[in-house]
């Protein structure tokens, strides 16, 4: 399951879309399960109150033109 920028997807990771009517969106990863990546949206420009999105794994792993990968998780400071 790696991307072409050698990201494995998987939770916790952020990634952002460019939607072409909505803006940009920004996600954090909850699950990876089966074909589909389940993530909680951060940051909207185009719609107000949306809290969660799927979205089929293989549009990630090909980074198709809207999506791009932004970071990894931070790790927790002890």
């Amino acid at each position: 399951m790696s991307t072409s920028t050698q990201h494995q997807v998987r939770p916790g990771q952020t990634w952002a879309e460019k939607h072409p009517h909505l803006g940009l969106r920004v996600f954090i990863i909850q699950a990876v399960r089966d074909d589909s990546v389940h993530m909680r949206t951060v940051y909207d420009e185009g719609i107000i109150g949306v809290g969660d999105t799927t979205v089929p794994l293989t549009s990630l792993q090909a980074q198709q033109v809207r999506w791009q990968f932004v970071s990894e998780p931070r790790p927790c400071a002890q």
